[in-house]
């Protein structure tokens, strides 16, 4: 009859001890450092190349390491001589002899052998031996004499077939090299073909002398497999049956119900780091994964994790598992904060469906807009605070046009400028109001991204990207675009030097949000177009940025002028007066700013196009809080109708394809008072609109017509 205990099992260990005598303990070890792999040379001649000062040190922490894991039944070891020292070492820890076997050598790399891995033959040979597809790699000759590893790894297979009939379930330590070491591992099934070929240097055998412990089933040869249905064969001795009866056997079975998955993604924390029978590092530069600390100077470490992240469907699941497991084992939570997206719904706010197909294929998507688009519509909107969100394609769209395309837009404005560029003005001090405005945003962009992300709000820390590009491009670089294209060599780098500062800052701020569009921006700037493919420096390997003072005087009177210029060009829209057409005067109600307004008031009349601004504090409450002067004089108009030819002219160079700055002739046809117009004003005309002669004809057939009010003439462009 069945004794109706129970018990849980803890480790492959215990599981082993308890009956499951076909596993067998193999605890691979790489030797300790030599004198060959500080030389770089390829050799498996048995006796050079000592162990070197460091490849000893290491060899005694693995012996004591392998030591503490309990006893070790055999040792066998490479009859190379650094591996040979590295088990003598272990062997000596823990009193076992040790079996050399030849079939645990390092691999043979035939005419290789002796020569430096540095060689320029060598580099050649072994150049176009990597570059092999990995079945052909794996079972081609190295060094043309050679072994193939296709032949290490059956020398290291009929190896540890016979440890495994001569050990079944004890435990065995095998002392080899590097190369047959991932090869014995690809047998045992913990490796496939591909990951063979890219192991070397990585993850498990970067150190020398590290300890690598695995379970192997005597009876397939293949790694043990711990899940069902594999698990299911395991019968265990039960205690309580032995000691009641006396006699007999009773058998322990794997209870048929499945413990509570979530229980599992719980123990993520512990199960990840093997914890607590691996204390030693995951990863070279990090501490090992310690939720506990043992004393003052041994803190806790890579526990309470910064932050966990899933949607809002799984709380009740993962996170509220994790949380108890924590409070449960070690008195608090296994995290200090939590991250929680909702979910994302079809646009008519229905369940997305598969078989409805009622979204657009997220790779189509990504296709159309890029992956940053679609990246920053999802981080700036509610669903990354766990509300529901329904996807637009035009939200997509949206954010591709108005953050991505205007960035853009910016971007390739200052390319076309910036190889007068020097390197002096990449660190000027911003003079104009327009630069320190610009600067004071982006101190403020800065400062406001890093609280919203030390928060964990991400939405809050995403759109003030795009009001921020938004300033840089419809207000900043619109208003600084003469200033830009200016002769005045001072005035034209203290804009360009700014705006260089502004976008490498901002490709830095947005690289968390937008990181491929960010690398664009980042590389662009730093090394020119062009150049984006050969520089190795990434955006990704910078500092994050600190925020220096905000300066708010400025940014409050900018606004002010912003807020202004905003009501003024309304009252032109109502009254039908165009922009380029000049004003006298406009008047508003209100107190003029303390600070920066002889500067400001210039931008605002520029913006607006008037002569004055007037504060005037009599104005009446009925009255509105600004009011243009609309009174026309012929200065004006005529003022005006330059404009509007300026405006045409610059139309017909982008109709005709010509580069910023490109030099042409403007012919004219116009007669009387249309004619002393353009000969009244050919001088600036001529410095606005890149033009290197304008020839006034009484007539001229094809060009285009300008009507200007009393203004007639006939346009064409000439790059003659």
């Amino acid at each position: 009859e069945r004794c109706k205990t129970y018990s849980v099992i803890g480790s492959v260990d215990e599981l082993r001890k308890k009956g499951a005598e076909q596993v067998t303990k193999i605890i691979l070890l790489r030797h300790g450092e030599s004198e060959k792999n500080v030389k770089h040379i390829l050799d498996d001649t048995p006796g050079v190349f000592p162990l070197t000062h460091e490849g000893k040190k290491k060899a005694k922490e693995a012996a004591d390491f392998i030591k503490a894991q309990g006893s070790v039944n055999a040792i066998y070891t490479s009859p190379i001589r650094r591996a040979q020292e590295t088990s003598g070492i272990v062997g000596r820890a823990l009193g076992k002899e040790v079996v050399v076997d030849e079939r645990f050598r390092e691999v043979d790399s035939g005419s290789w052998d002796g020569k430096k891995e540095g060689d320029v033959d060598l580099e050649q040979e072994r150049g176009a031996y990597r570059d092999l597809p990995p079945d052909v790699y794996y079972r081609t000759k190295r060094g043309t004499t050679g072994e193939s590893w296709e032949e290490v790894e059956k020398r290291m297979t009929e190896g540890l077939s016979d440890i495994l009939r001569k050990h079944t379930g004890e435990t065995v330590v095998i002392v080899s090299h590097e190369g047959p070491l991932v090869y014995l591992l690809k047998a045992i099934g913990n490796l496939t073909l591909l990951e063979s070929d890219s192991y070397f240097r990585k993850e498990r055998f970067e150190e020398y002398a590290r300890p690598i412990t695995v379970y192997v089933d005597a009876e397939t040869k293949q790694e043990f497999n711990m899940h069902r249905p594999f698990i299911d064969n395991i019968a265990l001795t039960c205690e309580v049956c032995l000691k009641t009866t006396g006699a007999g056997r009773g058998m322990m079975h794997r209870v048929s119900e499945v413990f509570d998955c979530w229980f599992e993604s719980g123990s993520m924390p512990y199960g990840e780091a093997h914890y607590p029978f691996d204390r030693q590092k995951i990863n070279a530069h990090e501490a090992p994964f310690d939720p506990v600390g043992t004393g003052w100077f041994k803190k806790p470490s890579g526990f309470p994790a910064d932050f966990i992240a899933e949607g809002l469907d799984q709380t009740r699941g993962w996170f509220y598992s994790m949380l108890s497991l924590g409070a449960g084992l070690f008195g608090k939570a296994p995290y200090k904060a939590v991250v929680v997206n909702g979910i994302i719904l079809a646009e008519n706010g229905a369940k997305m469906s598969k078989r409805l197909k009622n979204y657009p294929d997220p790779l189509l998507v990504v296709g159309k807009y890029g992956a940053d688009s679609l990246r920053y519509y999802l981080l700036s909107s509610p669903v990354v605070r766990g509300e529901d969100l329904r996807f637009s394609e035009h939200g997509v769209d949206e954010v591709a046009k108005k953050v991505f395309g205007r960035l853009d837009n910016v971007l390739q404005f200052y390319l076309l400028y910036a190889s007068s560029l020097e390197p002096r003005a990449y660190h000027l001090k911003p003079k104009h109001v327009l630069d320190m405005w610009i600067v004071a945003r982006l101190n403020q962009l800065i400062a406001d991204v890093t609280k919203s992300l030390e928060k964990y709000e991400l939405d809050k820390a995403t759109r003030p990207i795009g009001e921020f590009v938004d300033d840089l491009s419809t207000w900043y670089l619109r208003r600084s675009r003469e200033r830009i294209k200016s002769e005045n060599l001072d005035e034209k780098e203290q804009a360009l030097g700014t705006l260089r500062h502004v976008l490498l800052e901002l490709a830095k701020v947005m690289a968390p949000f937008a990181p491929f569009f960010a690398e664009y921006l980042y590389k662009n700037i730093e090394y020119g177009i062009g150049n984006t493919e050969t520089e190795t420096t990434s955006v990704h390997m910078e500092s994050w940025p600190n925020a220096e003072k905000v300066d708010t005087d400025i940014l409050a009177g900018m606004s002010f002028v912003r807020s202004f210029a905003s009501m003024a060009l309304m009252q032109r829209a109502e009254y039908k007066i165009k922009v380029r057409q000049p004003l006298l005067s406009i008047k508003h109600s209100g107190k003029e700013p303390t600070k920066h307004w002889s500067e400001l008031v210039e931008i605002l009349k520029d913006e607006v196009n008037v002569k004055e601004v007037v504060f005037d504090s009599t104005m009446g409450q009925d009255d509105p809080p600004v009011k243009l002067d609309t009174t026309m004089t012929l200065e004006l108009k005529e003022e005006g109708m330059f404009r509007e030819l300026a405006r045409f002219v610059q139309e017909m160079r982008k109709k005709n394809g010509l580069k910023a700055g490109e030099a042409v002739t403007l012919l004219v046809g116009a007669q009387g008072p249309s004619r002393r117009f353009i000969e009244q004003h050919e001088q600036e005309l001529s410095r606005i609109a890149s033009l290197k002669n304008i020839e006034i004809q009484d007539s001229l057939e094809g060009g285009e017509t300008f009507t200007a009010d009393e203004l007639s003439v006939q346009i064409s462009l000439s790059r003659d």
